[in-house]
């Protein structure tokens, strides 16, 4: 996946690259997308950590990121709070992480998947 695609600075609405058969990491550039609202990563080949830049991604509602490779902890995001919609759905990155035993809303928490824990999220405020 290119990284010039986080140049794309004024994209305010929806980036949509599911289906597209990438593979590689996400570009760490993804994290300045500031205005971005949507962000469609399914279903490609990807691999490794979502990049801690996507912590400055305070506008996304809504991201899928399920049917990938993706290993490794998830950033502290802020913007679960504010999430729509989320899918991590088809990864091996819940085992053993503990920010995914944050209480996530309904619409972020993956099918069947119940933490033992819970955090508040006045944490990640």
């Amino acid at each position: 996946m290119p990284g010039e695609l986080g140049y794309l600075s004024s994209l305010q609405v929806a980036l949509n690259l599911s289906y597209n058969n990438l593979s590689g990491t996400i570009p760490l550039e993804l994290g300045k997308l500031s205005l971005l609202e949507v962000l469609l990563l399914n279903n490609n080949h990807l691999n490794g950590e979502i990049p801690t830049t996507f912590e400055s991604l305070l506008s996304l509602v809504e991201f899928n990121f399920s049917y990938n490779n993706l290993t490794g902890p998830l950033p502290a995001m802020k913007l679960f709070k504010n999430m729509t919609s989320c899918s991590f759905t088809g990864n091996p990155f819940y085992k053993g992480n503990p920010f995914l035993q944050v209480p996530l809303p309904k619409s972020c928490s993956p099918a069947g998947w119940k933490p033992e824990t819970s955090i508040d999220m006045e944490t990640f405020k």
